[in-house]
């Protein structure tokens, strides 16, 4: 898989969108897409993981996917060179109408800014910077992964710019990534604090 990997790599488009499409086409399993993607592995599974909790989806949609995002990011944060799933998700097939869909979500949500990547700010992606991206991205994907009614959302926003720029080698990018990460956390925990007060409401009334 070693050469596939290395094929898919050095075809990437400058903003690496094009690569979530291609690395996630049949045949194979998703530990074959991940061999594929290389050192970009990281980011760009954390955008497909996103990708779907960046519109309103069925309930459990986010779980599904933020724990996956959550062992993706803490393989990053750990300094893994390539993206480690847990066996149960590393055997899955690939679908081609999964992988379509994840090619177009990333044009029509991330396009104007994947437009705009271009690889700066190494040191916010690359070495240090990129495991504490991780950590960032952990926290991302466990407020993504809450069952908040519409909280879900700005954080997988959040993650999805994360990982892509982390993928493109753009630090600028990775740091709106943060800085919408931050907001989206403040977002989620106002959300909890008036549920909470709510039902605490409901409770003495």
């Amino acid at each position: 898989m070693a050469d596939t990997g290395t094929l898919v790599e050095a075809t990437l488009p400058p903003c690496a969108v094009g690569a979530l499409g291609a690395a996630l086409a049949p045949p194979g399993t998703l530990d074959d897409a991940a061999e594929r993607l290389g050192p970009s592995g990281h980011g760009l599974m954390l955008t497909a993981l996103a990708l779907p909790n960046c519109v309103p989806g069925p309930p459990g949609l986010s779980l599904a996917f933020g724990l996956p995002a959550m062992l993706v990011a803490g393989g990053l944060a750990l300094g893994h060179r390539r993206v480690r799933l847990p066996r149960f998700l590393a055997r899955r097939p690939l679908d081609a109408g999964t992988a379509a869909a994840v090619a177009r979500g990333a044009r029509k949500i991330l396009g104007p800014i994947a437009s705009r990547c271009r690889p700066r700010l190494a040191k916010l992606v690359e070495g240090s910077g990129a495991r504490l991206a991780g950590l960032a991205a952990i926290l991302l994907a466990f407020v993504m992964a809450l069952p908040i009614p519409l909280g879900t959302l700005p954080p997988a926003v959040a993650l999805a710019i994360l990982g892509l720029g982390l993928a493109t080698r753009d630090g600028a990018v990775a740091l709106l990534g943060i800085g919408l990460g931050v907001l989206a956390v403040m977002v989620a925990l106002t959300v909890n604090v008036g549920i909470v007060l709510l039902l605490l409401g409901i409770a003495d009334g």
